[in-house]
């Protein structure tokens, strides 16, 4: 309904937050000193980003991209600074690539490495991505390229701040109740208990068949042979 809309369009509202300049992230640093940086546009979205406004560790990074062009810029930085190759990911039907997986070791010790996900997605701007999201807590950005910032939607910052788990979209709805508990096990409470799960209910049933079964298929991954071994990786 039109009160409905109203209510999406208002959490949608993008927020700039403050990048702390004190921090050195082992990837972000090194991407935005690279001498091609500036020429693509790129989004390390959901939590990674969200650790940026955090101040957490990243372990896990995301990005999707404004264009094929600054997808395939962004695979020659990461390569230039150290990151290799370990993984690709294809679609059910093996018809095209979906995601490449990259790891960057910054350090001797076991502990100290990052992995990076390239997702073959396109988006002509970042709010189109955060309104995939199916957890308002995921609606944050950092963009890398001619500009730089770290951003969020107001809702996102909102139900961080107040740790609470809304859901904003359930595309793939079993994929997101198994994510459910990882953020339980971080403290956060599920918004308004009863309705959330009520909510849960309704988009599952309202959701297509395929929308149900998908995330429950195994993908066609592929993995470098012995990657870990040459990592030093347990």
């Amino acid at each position: 309904c039109w009160l409905r809309d109203r209510r999406l369009l208002r959490r949608m509202i993008l927020v700039d937050l403050k990048i702390d300049e004190t921090r050195c992230d082992p990837l972000l640093d090194r991407i935005t000193r690279h001498p091609d940086h500036a020429a693509m546009t790129a989004w390390l979205i959901g939590g990674g980003a969200r650790s940026q406004y955090t101040g957490e560790k990243i372990g896990d990074y995301d990005f999707v991209f404004k264009d094929m062009k600054s997808l395939v810029l962004f695979r020659k930085i990461i390569r230039d600074v150290g990151a290799k190759k370990v993984s690709e990911t294809f679609s059910n039907d093996r018809t095209r690539m979906t995601c490449e997986d990259f790891v960057l070791r910054y350090g001797e010790e076991q502990h100290e490495y990052v992995y990076i996900q390239m997702k073959y997605e396109f988006y002509e701007r970042v709010d189109v991505q955060l309104n995939t999201a199916d957890f308002t807590v995921c609606q944050f950005y950092m963009q890398l390229g001619n500009e730089v910032k770290l951003g969020a939607t107001a809702q996102a910052i909102e139900d961080y701040n107040n740790k609470h788990l809304r859901i904003h979209r359930m595309l793939m709805p079993m994929s997101t109740l198994q994510r459910i508990p990882k953020f339980v096990a971080r403290g956060f409470v599920p918004w308004n208990n009863v309705k959330f799960y009520q909510d849960i209910i309704r988009r599952i049933r309202e959701a297509p068949e395929q929308a149900i079964t998908v995330g429950t298929e195994p993908k066609g991954k592929r993995y470098k042979k012995d990657w870990k071994d040459e990592f030093n990786i347990p």
